[in-house]
């Protein structure tokens, strides 16, 4: 709410506007929204009058405002789906003429769409390179000096000294109660 509190400061003054915290009733059943009494008193007409809702991109889609019941209907369910707008995202309406809002979301976890998109390409460009002459198939060891190719069997274990393999199916398994080895299965 905060954050829709400093964007409320920034638009201009000779547009009214309000800001509403999703609920549930507002964008998963029954996509009714209810808008302030006084708004609508002051600002919109008694009666019911198609208006237009803007997101922030400047695409246009069509709604319902119902006079006596003071609130959105038909097209303000697409307009929720279509921006996955979510419990607990604030929108900011501001009406920007007689029967048109201009809609600012601003997203519960603080991260706009383009915020997410943005920490993408920060991730894509922070990745490095591999260099060209270093197998993918190489593995590098815990140390990070050696590499150990792959094509080593997974089922052959090193010894400690690291020097010979062992296949892992001439290793005795202990039992659980320690005292008797019984031989791995093949």
């Amino acid at each position: 709410m905060e954050r829709a509190e400093e964007l409320l400061v920034e638009l201009p003054a000779e547009h009214p506007s309000f800001v509403k915290h999703m609920l549930h009733s507002h964008v998963v059943h029954g996509f009714w929204l209810g808008l302030p009494s006084d708004f609508c008193n002051k600002h919109l007409p008694k009666k019911d009058t198609a208006v237009v809702l803007e997101d922030e991109d400047g695409h246009n889609y069509d709604a319902k405002y119902l006079g006596a019941k003071q609130g959105l209907s038909a097209g303000w369910r697409g307009f929720a789906i279509n921006h996955d707008i979510k419990v607990g995202d604030v929108v900011v309406f501001q009406l920007v003429s007689s029967a048109k809002f201009q809609v600012y979301i601003l997203r519960a976890n603080n991260f706009t769409t383009t915020d997410g998109a943005l920490g993408l390409l920060c991730l894509e460009a922070g990745k490095e390179k591999i260099p060209k002459e270093e197998s993918s198939n190489d593995v590098k060891s815990e140390a990070g000096k050696e590499k150990i190719p792959k094509e080593e069997s997974s089922n052959d274990v090193k010894s400690e000294a690291g020097k010979e393999k062992i296949p892992k199916s001439s290793i005795d398994v202990k039992s659980e109660a320690g005292k008797e080895k019984i031989p791995k299965e093949e």
